[in-house]
């Protein structure tokens, strides 16, 4: 054993000291940091295929491929230690302050430039900066793997049913379309304190055109993503897709817009399936997506992308979808208007401010949502036109992340949750108890039962409750919030 150890210690002094050049460890090492530290900051926006794929080719094979190239082709020492060096501090550089630190282009350059006058001084150490590099990947990955044993560990389990509603065989197919406004708070809330604003104009206007208004109408979870992912799967997550971890949302993109049941029960209807997005929010970890058209390409998206750097023209990219023959079809249309309050107490304006800002919003969502539920109409005179928020506006609050905070005033909890529900039914549409939808997660199994004119979808409804994630707990974990009956209550949740 201490033989062994002995030899251990001559490598590692041969190769810290010694003058041999490894250039696999040269062009291996510089990414590695700045990635999986990247990773771990952003993990939900880089859990793909397609990203491992992205990062492989650039970060890692592209390094090694140019630093044998440029060891085979320099036979100059000096000369070639130089340009190995570059080469590793310039993918080093640029990942850690372009990447990593999301600093400017110039902050990038100027780092790049000093990377030349390390390289020229510091060319004979390039294997004590290798260890250096080694370090820091050792420390990035014991942040980073909890998270990768969360991604191995997770599974759509928790999306099946209970029952046979995957088989369910619908009566009649009228075309539907389900508009999300972001963060669009309820009749019931509306004109009462915190938002005290008088929304009867678009309120006449959806029973004018035939809308059933679910006054009551909340989400289950707090954030867009957590809120879809429960809509999609017609199931409640808790936060949490792996059983026994906490706060664990980082596959909801996949579940909302990659395959899951209420996509599947649509295709199994013989239904074409669309998606219309204002920003690609929804998109920026590259999920494989589950719908048959999407108005976002992957090709205008950037790697790095944080969702919000494209703007669609939703209404011009629905006209596309309204003009094609195939029928039936499904069309889940999300446009982030009014949204919501700040999200961080740094870049609020205090309760009285965000609250100007969300009414200003919400009246340019109503000019929208007017247009686009006319436009559908001119075209489809017998869809289903469904009108549900993903969430509140969090208005009464500073900022919406003191929704992570036991909150006293339970009109701040409900200003979190209630959300705008309306559905245009068509007239010859038997209705099955639609007076159960209460909140999102039902939605979906309550439309699927009126369409297959079968109740028994009805017994497996989930808990109309809603929840949250308390950070400010001696124990950090999921708590109801809101209870089945409306009533606000926290209580924590233990997971089967």
């Amino acid at each position: 054993m201490i033989k062994k150890m002995k030899t251990i210690r001559k490598l590692l002094s041969d190769f810290v000291f010694g003058k041999k050049i490894v250039p696999f460890l040269i062009g291996l090492l510089p990414c590695i940091y700045p990635i999986l530290h990247y990773a771990t900051k952003n993990f939900s926006a880089v859990n793909t295929e397609n990203y491992i794929y992205f990062f492989l080719i650039v970060f890692l094979i592209v390094p090694i491929v140019a630093c044998y190239l440029f060891n085979h082709f320099f036979k100059n020492d000096s000369f070639k230690r130089f340009f190995l060096l570059l080469i590793n501090l310039t993918f080093f550089f640029f990942t850690l302050s372009h990447i990593t630190l999301n600093l400017s282009v110039y902050y990038t350059i100027f780092a790049i430039i000093g990377a030349v006058f390390i390289s020229y001084y510091f060319r004979y150490q390039i294997n004590k900066i290798l260890i250096l590099q080694l370090f820091l990947v050792l420390a990035a990955s014991y942040k980073f793997l909890p998270h990768l044993n969360s991604q191995l560990q997770y599974s759509k389990a928790w999306m099946q049913p209970k029952d046979d509603i995957l088989n369910v065989q619908f009566k009649v197919k009228p075309n539907i379309y389900v508009i999300q406004p972001d963060g669009y708070v309820n009749f019931n809330m509306i004109d009462k304190a915190p938002y005290q604003f008088n929304n009867d104009d678009f309120k006449n206007y959806l029973i004018q055109h035939n809308f059933k208004i679910y006054e009551d109408f909340r989400s289950n979870y707090y954030s867009t993503l957590s809120s879809n992912s429960s809509l999609f799967a017609m199931k409640h997550h808790y936060y949490s897709t792996v059983s026994g971890s906490n706060f664990n949302m980082s596959n909801a993109r996949q579940e909302i817009v990659g395959e899951n049941p209420v996509l599947q029960i649509l295709k199994n209807n013989e239904y074409s399936t669309h998606l219309v997005l204002e920003h690609s929010y929804l998109l920026v970890n590259r999920p494989n997506l589950g719908y048959d058209t999407c108005n976002i390409s992957y090709d205008d998206m950037g790697y790095f992308a944080k969702g919000f750097e494209i703007d669609k023209n939703v209404s011009q990219d629905l006209d596309k979808v309204l003009n094609l023959e195939d029928k039936p079809k499904f069309t889940f249309i999300q446009q982030i208007s009014p949204g919501h309050i700040s999200t961080t107490k740094s870049s609020s304006k205090g309760t009285k401010g965000e609250r100007a800002n969300y009414i200003k919003d919400l009246k340019e969502a109503n000019l929208w949502l007017k247009h686009v539920i006319n436009k559908i109409e001119q075209k489809d005179t017998n869809a289903i036109i469904v009108i549900a928020a993903d969430h509140g506006g969090f208005v009464g609050m500073s900022y919406t992340q003191e929704v992570f905070n036991k909150l006293d005033d339970p009109l701040k909890v409900k200003s979190a949750f209630s959300a705008l529900c309306a559905i245009k039914w068509p007239k010859d549409l038997h209705h099955i108890n639609d007076n159960n939808l209460k909140t999102s997660v039902n939605l979906f199994r309550i439309l699927f039962s009126n369409l297959s004119n079968k109740s028994k979808y009805l017994n497996h409804l989930q808990e109309d409750a809603s929840f949250t994630y308390l950070k400010d707990q001696a124990k950090e974990a999921t708590y109801k919030c809101i209870t089945k009956d409306g009533e606000v209550e926290y209580s924590p949740i233990t997971q089967n």
